[in-house]
């Protein structure tokens, strides 16, 4: 088969999904989650599943309606028109990117954690926003590679992140006591208190509709990856919670919770064997946050690619542009630049990249939902207006977060949402 024409299973589609949704996050907000919520924690993760199915819902259906590259812009562009269609799928192309930018940064700070690492990256002058960089890079050069690559590393990526859990299974079976689930006292309103954190953590249940065409049988597969990999995170998400929970009490309230379980675990064998393993577990959930935006980086370039059928000048033939592996080479290149220029500007204080990057995506979802009222509004109904109760209520969160975060984040995500617009317009206007 022509390597440009090669074709990803369901079962792969449903990891990149996963892998997108499943990050090293995970590991960083759970601790604040059981100090929310309690025992009730994994109530929670199911419940806030539960609030995102229709959003799911949404993103199926398209896909079986329009199983083609481009996901979000397509959706958009179909329902609402050219430019609804080009600043949806800008603002979640740049969202995007400045998450994956977020997830890079985060790696590279992982992983200079561990001291070996570390003493090589700083003996060879390289420091976290030097590693950043370079990964950044390694992404690009990867996508550029295909859909062959990224396949195998999906299954390698999450062979590596199994460690943590296989450590948490050995925790709960030498460590579980039951009065730990009432240990950690909830917040009065722990279920609302927790969706902020939690509601943000099953983003990327979409990101497969943006490379349909890469999926064999795109209509069905890409639809039964998004419930596949939404349920599984959510099991994922609520088992694991439990056992840490069970196994760690208040422990697992506290920042380095999975850490601190694989150290107390190897301790129990020798001093080595404890750092050998939390080492490990810091490795792997520093690959968590390289995986995830590896998968978001190469589906990402599907909108982008899209959305060149948009424009009529020159833009529109160098987005276009597809190298022997029948990747968009200018679309990787481009994302390429914008997590490398997000990563200067913001790599000393990331807070505002995360605000910035979620009210894009949020905002991206919003006009997705609205375009599935209109063409689906007769049959669907009432799947349509519980998406659009779930697609307000992340809107209420990310809006109320990017407020709080302050000047640098809103200015930010209006400029990007804006920028989007003017190029479209300025291309319409160059090209008549």
């Amino acid at each position: 088969m022509n390597a440009g024409h090669t074709k990803v299973s369901l079962w792969i589609a449903a990891l990149i999904n996963i892998n997108a949704i499943v990050g090293g996050a995970f590991f960083i907000i759970a601790p604040k989650i059981s100090a929310i919520t309690g025992g009730y924690a994994p109530l929670a993760w199911v419940g806030c599943a539960l609030i995102l199915f229709p959003v799911a819902v949404v993103f199926s259906r398209f896909a079986k309606k329009f199983p083609y590259a481009g996901g979000i812009y397509i959706y958009s562009k179909k329902a609402l028109g050219k430019l609804a269609g080009f600043t949806a799928g800008w603002t979640y192309f740049v969202g995007g990117a400045t998450g994956n930018a977020v997830l890079i940064d985060a790696f590279a700070e992982q992983i200079l954690t561990i001291p070996y690492v570390a003493n090589i990256f700083y003996t060879i002058g390289i420091n976290k926003l030097g590693l950043s960089l370079v990964c950044t890079a390694l992404c690009a050069i990867l996508a550029l590679h295909g859909i062959e690559i990224m396949e195998a590393a999906q299954i390698a990526i999450s062979w590596v992140k199994i460690v943590p859990f296989v450590i948490l299974a050995i925790g709960c079976i030498f460590l579980t006591k039951l009065n730990h689930l009432t240990t950690i006292v909830p917040q009065n309103n722990w279920f609302s208190d927790s969706l902020p954190l939690i509601i943000f953590s099953y983003i990327g249940i979409e990101t497969c509709n943006s490379i349909a065409h890469k999926i064999k049988n795109g209509a069905e597969n890409v639809s039964k990856a998004t419930y596949i990999s939404l349920f599984t995170t959510a099991v994922i998400y609520s088992v694991a919670h439990l056992g840490l929970i069970l196994s760690m009490g208040t422990g697992g309230a506290k920042q380095g919770a999975f850490t601190r379980l694989a150290w107390i675990i190897g301790n129990k064998i020798g001093p080595s064997v404890a750092t050998i393993l939390s080492n490990l577990v810091l490795f792997s959930v520093a690959i968590s946050y390289l995986g995830g935006a590896y998968s978001v980086f190469c589906s990402n370039n599907w909108i982008l690619h899209s959305m060149s059928s948009g424009l009529k000048g020159p833009s529109k033939e160098w987005l276009a542009i597809l190298n022997s592996k029948s990747e968009p080479t200018i679309c990787i290149i481009l994302q390429g630049i914008i997590m490398m220029t997000a990563l200067v500007l913001g790599s000393k204080n990331p807070t505002w990249m995360i605000q910035a990057s979620t009210v894009c995506v949020i905002f991206s979802f919003a006009v997705t939902v609205i375009s599935y009222l209109k063409i689906f509004s007769i049959p669907y109904v009432l799947s349509g207006l519980s998406a659009t109760l779930s697609v307000a209520l992340m809107v209420f969160f990310a809006t109320k977060e990017l407020v709080e975060s302050g000047f640098t984040a809103a200015i930010t995500t209006a400029s990007i949402a804006v920028a989007g617009v003017i190029v479209y317009l300025a291309d319409r206007a160059n090209s008549n």
